[in-house]
């Protein structure tokens, strides 16, 4: 597997680093959240901020915003199941510098159909009328967005879900930047509140709180670094 293929996940994710955060800049309010479970990251590359998120866990829903360093911001909506999978993501971007009120640059819908989930069904609009994409997936794919932690983080909650007992889990994620990519991740646990994610042979190790949530990670092969940010409930 190419390289930056490999870069799926921080923990297994790397990154499509934007340039380095403006501080000046304050955080963003999510809209459309709900009470419940929340959070934030920051991921570094080397010293540098890749990017900033947020996010927000309701039953059947885990909204957020990615935040990069040139400004470029995405909101997602990620529909669960009752088995912790991702049944349809939705995503909205911004261009740099856009009013937070104004029309997104981009929109996408990706649902996975089927008894098994192994049809993907997503449409895009950009410019002009919107474009369908259809493909078959591996069964029980979840989809990603890099570089997400807490979408990433949703793939571990349904890799323990689907793990039971066993110290390892494999399953299969499609990578939504670009053309939607099939990949294959898979997790150790370990003890001590840890687990080595790896995707093509690259590894990341990942450490989770009392509550299971990943607090912090790090990917010395790629100079990657995860730090999870508070407040939060």
């Amino acid at each position: 597997m190419p390289r930056g293929a490999a870069r799926a996940l921080l923990l297994a994710l790397a990154t499509l680093a934007c340039g380095r955060a403006d501080t000046r800049r304050p955080e963003l309010a999510l809209r459309g959240t709900a009470p419940g479970e929340t959070g934030g990251f920051l991921l570094l590359s080397e010293r540098d901020t890749v990017v900033t998120e947020h996010y927000s866990r309701s039953p059947g829903h885990l909204r957020g915003r990615l935040v990069h360093g040139d400004g470029t911001r995405i909101d997602y909506d990620a529909t669960l199941a009752p088995d912790e999978s991702i049944v349809r993501l939705e995503l909205s971007l911004w261009r740099p510098g856009a009013p937070l009120d104004s029309k997104p640059a981009q929109h996408s819908v990706t649902e996975l159909r089927g008894p098994a989930r192994d049809s993907l069904a997503r449409t895009d609009q950009e410019r002009g009328p919107e474009r369908k994409v259809a493909a078959i997936v591996p069964v029980g794919a979840q989809p990603y967005l890099i570089p997400s932690i807490a979408l990433a983080q949703q793939v571990l909650r349904r890799a323990r879900r689907q793990g039971g007992a066993s110290d390892t889990t494999s399953l299969p994620i499609v990578v939504l930047n670009g053309a939607a990519m099939p990949q294959r991740v898979r997790v150790h646990w370990l003890a001590g509140d840890s687990a080595d994610v790896s995707v093509g042979g690259n590894h990341v190790r990942v450490g989770f709180d009392a509550d299971g949530r990943v607090r912090e990670g790090s990917d010395p092969a790629l100079g990657m670094t995860l730090r999870r940010l508070g407040p939060e409930r």
